[in-house]
C-alpha cells in the first residue's frame, strides 16, 4: 500500500467515527488516535475552548501524560495552542526551542520534552474556533508538510463530530422540552382534580373531629399531604422543563426561613445516606427570614445534598451547614449560606468550572445533570453566589451564598 493509500485509509477510518453510535467522548478519542497513528506521533491532545473560564482545556489526551493533563486548563497567554486557536491557522513546529510562541511549562510539568509538534485549529462551519488538535514528538525524524495536511483534514473531521453532537443534543433537548411542556399541562389538570376532591371532602372530615378525634388527625394529615404532594409534582415538572429549555420564570420571592426549609428536607436525605452507608453530618442554624422562592430553595438544597451523597462511596461522609455568613471585607454584609462537603471522588478543575456555571454534568450511569441545572437556576433566581473547591480522590466542597435583602 502506498503512502497516499495509507493516508486515504486513515481519513476514511476517522470519517467513519462520525457515523458510529458511540458517544462523542469516545468518538473524539478515536479520531485523536487515528491522527497520532497517521503521523507516528508519541502523544496527542484535543483542547477545547471553555467560555466560562476563558481557557483551553485538555479534554482528550492520548499518551503517557494522559492522566496528568486530562481536564487541565490552559489560561489565555503565550503558547502555540493559543496562537493557533486565535489565528485559525495551522502550525508545523519542527524545532520548538526556536519558536517565540512555544511555552515549555506544560511539558515540564509532566516531564515531557517536546522535540516537534503539529497544531491545527478546530473550526465550526462559520470558522468560529472550537479548540485545537495537537500531536507531539514524531517517533522517527521530523513532522512534515504532508503530516500537517493530513492532520488538517482530521481536525475538520473532529470539528464536524463536535458540531454533530451539539446539534443532536439541541434536537434531543427540544423534544424533551416539548414533552415536558405537554406533561406539565396534563399534570396541572390532574392536580386541579386532586385539589378539588380534597376541598370537596374537607367539610365531611371536619364533621368527624368531635366524634372521632383520633381518626380526624390522621385523615386531616393525609389530606394535607396528598394536596401538598400533588402541588410539588406540578412545580417540580415546571422546574425540570425550565432547566431543560434553559429558561427562568419569574421567581416567587416571599418571606421564608432557610432553616425551616432545610429541616423539612434533611430527614429524607438522612435516610438516603443511611441506605448507602454514608454518614450525613449536619448543622442547621437559625437564620433570619429572607425573601426566597420556597420551591426553588427546597430543590436547590435537596439536589446539592443528594449530588454529594451520590458522589460519595459507602463509608464516606457528607457534611452540611446552613447558617449566616459575614463577608470578611464587609462585616456589615450578611448572607445565608448552604455549604455541602463530601469525601467522594472529587472532580477536575474543568469539570468544577462547568458545574459552577450551571452546565449539566453527571457521573451517574444514565445521569442527565438536570440536578445541576436546577441548582444553578435557583441560584440565579436568588441572585446568589456559587463557590466550590475540589480535589480528585479527596472530595468536593460547594458553598452557596444567598443575599439577605435589607429591611424595608
Amino acid at each position: 500500500m502506498t503512502q497516499d493509500q495509507d493516508r486515504v485509509a486513515v481519513i476514511r477510518a476517522a470519517t467513519q467515527e462520525l457515523f458510529t453510535t458511540l458517544d462523542i467522548e469516545e468518538r473524539l478519542r478515536r479520531i485523536l488516535q487515528h491522527a497520532m497513528q497517521s503521523v507516528q506521533a508519541n502523544a496527542g491532545s484535543i483542547l477545547l475552548y471553555d467560555a466560562p473560564s476563558g481557557s483551553l482545556v485538555f479534554r482528550y489526551v492520548v499518551g503517557g501524560t494522559a492522566s496528568e493533563l486530562t481536564g487541565r486548563s490552559l489560561p489565555e497567554g503565550p503558547g502555540i495552542a493559543w496562537a493557533v486557536f486565535k489565528s485559525g491557522i495551522s502550525q508545523l513546529t519542527i524545532d520548538p526551542s526556536k519558536d517565540p510562541n512555544f511555552n515549555p511549562e506544560v511539558g515540564k510539568s509532566v516531564n515531557l520534552q517536546t522535540t516537534g509538534l503539529i497544531t491545527v485549529p478546530l473550526l465550526d462551519p462559520e470558522h468560529k474556533p472550537l479548540g485545537v488538535l495537537q500531536v507531539v514528538n514524531k517517533a522517527e525524524g521530523n513532522f512534515t508538510a504532508d503530516d500537517l495536511a493530513l492532520l488538517e483534514i482530521l481536525g475538520d473531521v473532529a470539528a464536524l463530530a463536535i458540531q454533530n453532537a451539539e446539534l443532536a443534543k439541541e434536537a434531543s433537548l427540544g423534544y424533551i422540552a416539548k414533552t415536558l411542556g405537554d406533561l406539565g399541562h396534563d399534570l396541572k389538570n390532574k392536580v386541579g382534580v386532586i385539589s378539588g376532591w380534597v376541598e370537596t371532602i374537607r367539610p365531611s372530615v371536619e364533621e368527624i373531629q368531635e366524634t372521632h378525634p383520633d381518626s380526624y388527625e390522621i385523615i386531616h394529615e393525609a389530606l394535607e399531604a396528598i394536596h401538598d404532594a400533588a402541588e410539588d409534582v406540578f412545580r417540580d415538572t415546571q422546574l425540570v422543563a425550565e432547566a431543560v429549555k434553559g429558561t427562568l420564570s419569574e421567581p416567587r420571592l416571599e418571606p421564608h426561613s432557610l432553616t425551616e426549609i432545610a429541616q423539612s428536607r434533611i430527614k429524607s436525605l438522612e435516610s438516603v445516606a443511611k441506605q448507602k452507608g454514608i454518614e450525613l453530618d449536619y448543622r442547621i442554624d437559625s437564620t433570619p427570614v429572607t425573601p426566597l422562592d420556597r420551591n426553588r430553595a427546597e430543590r436547590m438544597f435537596e439536589n446539592l445534598v443528594r449530588n454529594a451523597i451520590d458522589a460519595t462511596p459507602s463509608g464516606g461522609k457528607v457534611s452540611v451547614l446552613v447558617s449566616t455568613w459575614n463577608e470578611e471585607m464587609n462585616p456589615n454584609s450578611q448572607c445565608l449560606i448552604v455549604q455541602v462537603q463530601d469525601t467522594g471522588q472529587g472532580m477536575t478543575p474543568h469539570k468544577l468550572q462547568q458545574v459552577l456555571h450551571g452546565q449539566a454534568s453527571s457521573n451517574k450511569p444514565n445521569g442527565t445533570g438536570l440536578g445541576t441545572r436546577i441548582i444553578w437556576q435557583a441560584i440565579q433566581a436568588h441572585k446568589a453566589q456559587w463557590e466550590g473547591e475540589s480535589e480528585l480522590g479527596k472530595g468536593t466542597l460547594f458553598r452557596i451564598k444567598i443575599p439577605i435583602a435589607p429591611p424595608a
